[in-house]
């Protein structure tokens, strides 16, 4: 139900844009919460669409409010180090659609870390939406965007050290 509703919401996006101009969308998706014996699981999907292709980044964590300014996930990925941003569309075999980064700063690594989600630019010409990790090591940002007339997700990695 989920990626049918995204693919028809990234299909409408692109078919209403055609005749106006060629743009970029971004779209945040419903957060889904449900508790678990961990903490409150949460997921986040947001899409992102050009007239040439559509991506589904889910960010998908437990906080547990035994242990605030932490979380944890039960997806092997997160268990291997890794944040939990994963390629949910357009299908579920994509690369990596539990998580595919890995990013640690001296012994702190963001996957037990919360990010904060935003998107930066919704449309034009080109989209962009980003995760913030504010921990007391380091800020550190990792931007997704799309250009009008491609089909490549970019990514933007960059840090400030305390």
């Amino acid at each position: 139900m989920h990626t049918m509703r995204t693919a028809l919401i990234a299909a409408l996006i692109v078919i209403l844009a055609a005749p106006l101009h060629a743009a970029v969308f971004v779209t945040t998706l419903d957060e889904e919460r449900s508790e678990t014996p961990e903490g409150t699981r949460v997921i986040q999907p947001v899409t992102i669409a050009s007239e040439n292709a559509h991506y589904t980044l889910s960010y998908d964590i437990v906080h547990n409010p035994e242990t605030p300014g932490e979380i944890t996930s039960h997806w092997w990925q997160w268990q291997q180090g890794y944040v939990t941003i994963g390629m949910t569309g357009p299908s579920n075999a994509n690369w990596y659609w539990q998580g595919f980064i890995k990013w640690t700063f001296d012994d702190e690594s963001l996957h037990v870390r919360p990010a904060e989600f935003r998107v930066v630019r919704e449309s034009g010409q080109d989209g962009m939406l980003e995760y913030v990790w504010d921990t007391p090591v380091v800020r550190a940002t990792l931007r997704f965007a799309m250009t009008s007339g491609s089909d490549k997700l970019l990514m933007f990695g960059s840090y400030e050290p305390k």
